[in-house]
């Protein structure tokens, strides 16, 4: 099978900074983006990557009247058509769980549609309503959203986090109805602080990594009370969190410093390794799912990056032989140049462990894969 090494794109007509893989779905590349548009309507767009082809199309849309400030997909397969998002309402926040219905029947224009528009972009479908479920009883003022934490180890649980609290709920699905019980709040500790992001571990079913200001945390949820804590992580905001899939205690940070940092959350004294990044806010940062030698980032630079860190994964190189081979050494892998404004999201595919895709402001979402030299170097 011939093997691209190029990118596929989609364009949306409205601005966007929300974008999540369907975690659910470890069969197909399949990603959902949600628009951000302060006057009209929103929507929420699925798209699907045939690696194959190397072509993305938009296989499902569902109307979202309000603006999308965070989402997050069901990582448990059986329910892999449910999704949160936090929206503005008026003049607060509120967090809701939808059904996208339909999400597993194919939906494509036909070929006299795309003709139509040129043999350019295939027109996305009609817009679908989506089935709101229920409303996690949660709000907040406008501009305080900071994410929902969707727990991967136990599915049931979900953290809704704003910038002066977070809240844990625990969901139940029914043939008929979806549930949520209330569980603990926490607010930052130290008053005047704020909430900037947050990961679950996919190592402890119960410690959630929080970053508040500059400050990186975890806390155990039963209790919510603080396990580690490393003091002054960032210079500036702590922007992205994540966790090494392959080693407990080990995760990584980005901030408004430019720079993303590695850090053995056991150890307070400094980080792992520090690594100026871009030329501007690093807004994500995320570890490979499989292969933890593989780090991608974005920033508001408009750039998009993957590096290497293969000294600080699960397989670093042997130097028993002398000096590491300048290719197994850390350091950029490849910036990727498509997008034109800021980039504000990242996601790794769940089916494809060297697909990925990108968001930028101005709705642009761009899918690209891992160059085949690094990925048969990690495979060879």
């Amino acid at each position: 099978m011939f093997e691209f090494n190029g990118t596929a794109s989609y364009q949306m007509k409205q601005q966007a900074r929300c974008l999540s893989a369907l975690e659910g779905d470890t069969d197909h590349n399949k990603f959902v983006v949600c628009s951000l548009e302060l006057r009209g309507e929103n929507e929420l767009h699925v798209l699907d990557f045939n690696e194959d082809t190397n072509e993305v199309c938009c296989q499902r849309v569902y109307a979202h009247p309000n603006e999308v400030w965070a989402c997050a997909t069901c990582p448990a397969p059986e329910h892999f058509d449910l999704l949160i998002t936090t929206h503005a309402s008026g003049t607060e926040l509120k967090t809701t769980l939808s059904k996208m219905v339909g999400l597993d029947e194919t939906v494509r224009p036909d070929e006299d549609s795309r003709a139509a528009d040129g043999g350019g972009q295939t027109p996305p479908p009609e817009a679908v309503p989506l089935e709101e479920l229920l409303e996690l009883p949660l709000t907040a003022s406008l501009g305080e959203s900071r994410g929902v934490l969707w727990n991967a180890v136990l599915p049931e649980q979900v953290v809704v986090l704003h910038a002066k609290q977070l809240r844990l709920y625990q969901l139940a699905h029914g043939i008929s109805a979806s549930t949520a019980s209330e569980g603990i709040s926490f607010a930052p500790p130290v008053d005047g602080d704020c909430f900037c992001t947050g990961r679950w571990d996919p190592h402890h079913a119960h410690a959630l990594g929080l970053a508040v200001e500059r400050t990186i945390m975890t806390v155990d949820t039963r209790t919510m009370k603080p396990a580690h804590t490393l003091p002054d992580a960032h210079t500036q905001r702590v922007r992205a969190l994540d966790y090494n899939p392959n080693r407990p205690y080990v995760a990584l940070s980005s901030g408004d410093d430019f720079a993303i940092k590695f850090w053995d959350l056991r150890k307070s004294s400094g980080p792992l390794h520090s690594q100026r990044a871009h030329s501007h806010w690093v807004t994500s940062a995320s570890y490979n799912r499989f292969h933890d030698q593989l780090v991608l980032s974005s920033s508001s630079d408009s750039r998009v990056k993957l590096w290497r860190v293969s000294s600080l994964s699960s397989s670093p190189p042997s130097a028993d032989e002398g000096e590491i081979d300048e290719g197994d050494a850390d350091g950029l892998v490849k910036t990727f140049e498509e997008h034109d404004q800021s980039v504000f999201g990242t996601a790794w595919s769940a089916a494809d462990a060297w697909i990925f895709a990108s968001l930028s402001l101005d709705g642009k979402a761009v899918i690209n894969h891992v160059p085949p030299a690094e990925k048969y170097k990690i495979l060879l």
